[in-house]
């Protein structure tokens, strides 16, 4: 591997890790700062009719946020997948993500677990 391919994967790799990272805060600050809105909202709102909207807005917006948790899960576990296929296991010739794992599903696994309980 020359200094610049080194160099590329050293750059995606820290990219990918701030992705994760970004992911990560989106995951546990989000609900956090919907409930303290909803919070305010219904300490402001405490003696009129508008208040009795408040915990269906809460269920809809919390709804909301658990399907894009969702996604930023799912988006995640991507990253790891490429992480450990492609740029932690370079030795290995690389086709493509769809191919290595249809075309061998159990020894491109396999591959990854023996090479983790050998370091």
């Amino acid at each position: 591997m020359t200094q610049t391919e080194s160099d590329i994967r050293t750059a995606e790799y820290e990219s990918l890790r701030q992705e994760m990272l970004q992911n990560k805060r989106y995951v546990f600050e989000r609900p956090l700062v919907i409930i303290g809105a909803v919070g305010l909202a219904a300490a402001q709102l405490s003696g009129t009719h508008a208040a009795v909207t408040l915990p269906v807005l809460l269920v809809a917006l919390l709804w909301l946020n658990l399907w894009f948790t969702v996604n930023r899960l799912r988006s995640t576990a991507r990253i790891v997948a490429y992480v450990g296929l492609v740029l932690e296991v370079p030795e290995r010739e690389w086709n493509s993500g769809d191919t290595i794992l249809i075309s061998s599903p159990a020894s491109a696994l396999g591959s990854l677990f023996q090479r983790t309980s050998n370091d």
